[in-house]
């Protein structure tokens, strides 16, 4: 009874991991928006999604390597939007890179000039 339990339990942390990301986003965009403050900091936020994009494609392949196994094979059944996330990990990182770049820049627009 306690197996069943925790096995029901653990599934459940399968659909968290969209509130997960939206929180992430979240949390990096206010981050962005504080670090953000000069203009040759995007050179610097580049340098970071190329690194981050890397570790995502390296964490995805390995992910996916390890979810085609035989031993692992009924657990990933278990999680498919945990391995749909981990598939496309790369690109949700681009696209949250764009989106917080798109964020960043157009709260530090403004619109029109200001006289005295």
């Amino acid at each position: 009874m306690a197996q069943e339990k925790i096995s029901s339990t653990t599934t459940l942390f399968d659909k968290l991991i969209p509130f997960l990301l939206i929180g992430l986003f979240g949390f990096i965009l206010i981050g962005a928006a504080v670090y953000m403050q000069h203009p040759i900091m995007i050179f610097v936020g580049i340098i970071i999604l190329a690194v981050a994009i890397l570790l995502g494609a390296i964490y995805s392949n390995v992910y996916h390597q390890i979810a085609e196994t035989d031993e692992f094979a009924d657990t990933t059944a278990k999680f498919p939007i945990s391995n749909n996330v981990m598939q496309f990990l790369p690109y949700i990182i681009f696209i949250m890179f764009i989106g917080i770049l798109a964020a960043v820049i157009w709260s530090r627009k403004t619109g029109g000039s200001v006289g005295l």
